[in-house]
């Protein structure tokens, strides 16, 4: 009976131990795979940011905005073999975006305005004409963008996560998601947009939106 007992004991203690692997382990691997998609759409933008320095000096742009809203219209393949793309973000279920130069999981040339509105387009007419006219405007730039934007609900949690760790990557490791009230327009603040590269959540959507800065093209 004794022996019966002790049997019974171990195999439950190796089922919890075989849960517990199972469950930390799992941990871990959606942790590595949350930082190898952060990285990989920062090295993405980078590789696209310097194609898109080495065409704006062939070309004496003006850096205004850029000529088309796809980057394969102009920097492949010239400048770039062809443009990044990040694990199988390719198959994800989009969601429908309907501004301009928006499309999910792909990165895009985008005119971004820090101050208390913002623009997001590939050129910085389309929103006003000038952004000198804009009083409430403190700066324009160009970046290299990359919105998540999903209709399912593991996806959407893989973007939160993703889009987090690029936070930490940018501001340290006990920086906390921000977001802002549009795609268009919203109180950004002074602390939004202002690094390098950032990441940050469309108000209560499930739209997060990656940006690495290019060039600053106003004031």
């Amino acid at each position: 009976m004794a022996n019966l007992i002790i049997t019974i004991i171990s195999i439950a203690l190796v089922a919890v131990a075989a849960l517990m692997g199972a469950y930390y382990g799992g941990q871990a691997y959606m942790q590595a795979s949350v930082k190898a998609r952060a990285n990989q759409i920062v090295n993405g933008a980078k590789q696209v940011a310097a194609a898109w320095q080495l065409w704006a000096l062939d070309n004496a742009s003006t850096l205004y905005g850029f000529p088309t809203a796809e980057f394969a219209d102009t920097l492949v393949p010239n400048y770039l073999t062809q443009i990044p793309t990040v694990g199988t973000d390719s198959s994800a279920p989009k969601g429908s975006m309907t501004g301009p130069n928006e499309l999910p999981y792909d990165f895009r040339p985008t005119v971004i305005n820090q101050g208390t509105s913002r623009c997001n387009t590939f050129n910085v007419s389309v929103c006003t004409g000038s952004p000198v006219t804009l009083g409430m405007i403190t700066t324009v730039f160009n970046t290299v963008s990359y919105n998540m934007y999903s209709t399912d609900a593991g996806w959407y949690d893989l973007d939160n996560k993703t889009c987090l760790e690029i936070t930490k990557m940018a501001n340290g490791p006990n920086a906390t998601l921000q977001s802002y009230g549009s795609r268009y327009s919203g109180a950004l603040g002074s602390t939004l947009w202002t690094k390098q590269f950032d990441c940050h959540r469309n108000g209560a959507t499930n739209l997060y939106t990656f940006y690495y800065r290019v060039f600053q093209i106003y004031p």
